[in-house]
């Protein structure tokens, strides 16, 4: 696939969904890492595309409305951008609005918008969790409870709603993690689903499937 941009190097690629194949669709993805994926905002993070993090995001919109594009997904650490602002994050309600720009700028592109909230974050790196329960013949059942993950949740809610009133679609993981239980799942058939704390795996993204499918059925 072509660059967006001249300055934007290969920051863009565009291959197969995991699981996509059996809706017959393919998918396109844009990712750098620490850059929020909203208009508008600077990410500040030295790993960051930093002062071109709005040249990126533009050119993205601009290769939607060019590709004519009827779905987008959004999905970063939302929780990590709506923290009490430091020398480094802007104000939270500052931040908020301009994703909910962001997703009025794809819908004028012609895309309908999807945002995913971030899976449920472990008090611990759950590898290194299950391994010293396991060693000290304790259970495995390690995971964040839902008290704990419905409150830091409300923030990111908060994040998310003036995206959601501008017309954006919330797709939220949680279920596929709690399944009606206290505690948050993070092992299936013995093996992690979370490559760190709060990261899940290729093991824990099979598990999602069924969370995208109103993006294809669509």
């Amino acid at each position: 696939m072509e660059n967006l941009h001249p300055a934007l190097g290969d920051w863009v690629g565009g291959p197969m969904f995991a699981g996509a194949e059996k809706f017959s669709s393919s998918v396109e993805f844009a990712m750098y890492p620490a850059t929020a994926p909203i208009l508008d905002y600077e990410s500040s993070d030295a790993d960051s595309l930093r002062q071109d993090s709005g040249l990126w995001g533009e050119s993205i919109v601009e290769h939607v409305r060019r590709q004519h594009i009827g779905n987008v997904l959004l999905a970063a650490n939302w929780v990590f951008y709506s923290k009490v602002p430091n020398s480094n994050l802007a104000p939270m309600q500052g931040v908020a609005d301009k994703l909910a720009a962001t997703t009025a700028a794809l819908r004028r592109a012609g895309a309908t918008v999807w945002i995913m909230k971030v899976v449920p974050s472990q008090p611990v790196w759950v590898p290194m969790g299950m391994a010293k329960a396991l060693l000290n013949g304790r259970s495995i059942d390690i995971g964040v409870t839902k008290q704990k993950y419905q409150a830091s949740s409300r923030l990111e809610d908060e994040f998310l709603a003036p995206a959601a009133e501008s017309g954006a679609i919330i797709l939220d993981p949680a279920p596929y993690f709690f399944q009606h239980q206290e505690t948050c799942m993070v092992e299936s058939g013995g093996d992690p689903i979370y490559a760190d704390d709060n990261h899940i795996n290729s093991c824990g993204a099979s598990l999602l499937g069924e969370l995208f499918r109103p993006i294809f059925s669509k």
